[in-house]
């Protein structure tokens, strides 16, 4: 797909209230209020940063720093910014790592510091051994199935 083909797409789905993407994997075509998936705005930040146009590369930057504010301090991230502090999807960090990792190599910014760090936690991310659905709800989880 073509770089302003991407942009584009992004932006049918952007909401200008809050600048972020919504989209609902699982409810496509349904009127209901969408939730902010971070790995496609993540995606949409790095496609604004590619055009190398100063508007568009300043809203990539504020993108991608909201977002980090969402990272766990294990270094994962939720899959809907409404989950955080959860993460349902433990492998979502090694989703998003090569994507910071390509920010990093083709972009500076005034964020290089705080999105490296940010990798760094990624990639030092462990999954660790999935809990059993017992062993959820012995925790006192407050939902154990996931």
């Amino acid at each position: 797909m073509r770089l302003e083909e991407a942009v584009a797409c992004g932006r049918a789905y952007q909401e200008k209230q809050t600048g972020y993407i919504h989209f609902c994997h699982t409810a496509i075509g349904e009127e209901i209020h969408y939730p902010i998936p971070v790995r496609e705005n993540l995606l949409f930040a790095f496609a604004l940063l590619r055009t190398r146009m100063e508007k568009e590369v300043q809203e990539g930057w504020e993108i991608i720093t909201k977002l980090l504010a969402f990272q766990t301090e294990s270094g994962n991230f939720p899959i809907y910014l409404h989950h955080y502090p959860k993460c349902y999807n433990r492998y979502l960090s090694s989703e998003l790592l090569p994507i910071f990792d390509r920010i990093i190599k083709h972009f500076r910014g005034p964020y290089d510091d705080v999105i490296r760090e940010a990798r760094n936690r990624l990639f030092h991310f462990d999954p660790g051994k999935p809990r059993s659905f017992s062993e959820r709800l012995l925790s006192g989880d407050t939902d154990p199935f996931f």
